[in-house]
Order: structure tokens, then sequence, then C-alpha cells
């Protein structure tokens, strides 16, 4: 299901915070499909102002409100293979994968290092140790785990 959101919101900072970051942070996402995707959705302009209150609501599905919901300002863009989006993590954006069949694109993220420490991951929603030994790619599980248990 396709959702609304900005990247700032998975920080664990408090949403007046937030909404500070917003106007400190410089954190570019550039997008280039390696397969045609349909659907990529942003709303112009928003990484320079928070949420209305319209997009608040479906943003964080509240009232009757569902993240799923197109909010009146979003633009939706079509790529090609070898296409290239430029946009801000912070601003709102939302993938709608339903409209893809397939889904190979190469993403990259740009941006200074967040000035407030990122939430710690909840042990018990983590692999134990001796589970990491039937994950293919144990890596950054346990790099959580050390950082989970510090």
């Amino acid at each position: 299901m396709p959702y609304w959101h900005r990247d700032l919101q998975y920080s664990g900072l408090d949403e007046t915070e937030q909404q500070h970051q917003l106007t400190t942070l410089l954190d570019l996402h550039l997008r280039v499909p390696l397969l045609a995707e349909l659907g990529f959705e942003l709303i112009p302009g928003s990484q320079r102002r928070w949420d209305t209150e319209r997009e608040r609501a479906v943003r964080l599905e509240r009232g009757n409100c569902r993240s799923s919901e197109d909010p009146p300002a979003g633009r939706r863009f079509d790529m090609n293979p070898g296409d290239l989006l430029i946009f801000h993590a912070h601003m709102p954006h939302r993938g709608n994968y339903a409209l893809n069949k397939e889904r190979l694109s190469f993403d990259i993220c740009l941006g200074a290092p967040q000035p407030a420490p990122l939430v710690r991951p909840e042990p018990a929603l983590l692999p134990q140790r001796e589970e990491l030994a039937f994950i293919r790619f144990p890596q950054w599980y346990s790099r959580a785990l050390t950082l989970a248990t510090r």
C-alpha cells in the first residue's frame, strides 16, 4: 500500500523538532529507475514548509484520513530507465508500487549527518545472535543488535 511520508518522521524526533530540522537539513534523494516506474509522487515546494492541515492528516492518518489518500497538491511522476529524479528526502513523497509489476531502481541519498541521535532499535524486534546464522546477509542485524544492547 503506498503511503505518504517524510523521511524525517522516522528520526525519532518530536514533530516540533522535525519542523526545525526541516529548515536546517539538506538531504537529497536521487532516484534512477532501472525499469519503467509508474506513480512516484511528491508534493512540490513542501521541502520549504511544514504540512498543511490536510497533508498532515493524510501523512499521519489523523481523523478519518489514510496515508494512502491523495492530498490536493501531490504530483505524480512516471519515470523510464535512465531518468533521474532529485528530491528533498524530507518532503512528503510516496511510491505507488501497486502500479508496477516489477520495481528496480538505483537510489542515492546524500546529506549531512543528523545532529540528533537516532532512536535505538528495540532488541526484542531484532533476530537474536543465534538466529543470525540463518540470515544470508546478517551484518546489518548484527550491527543493530550491538547498538541496541549498548
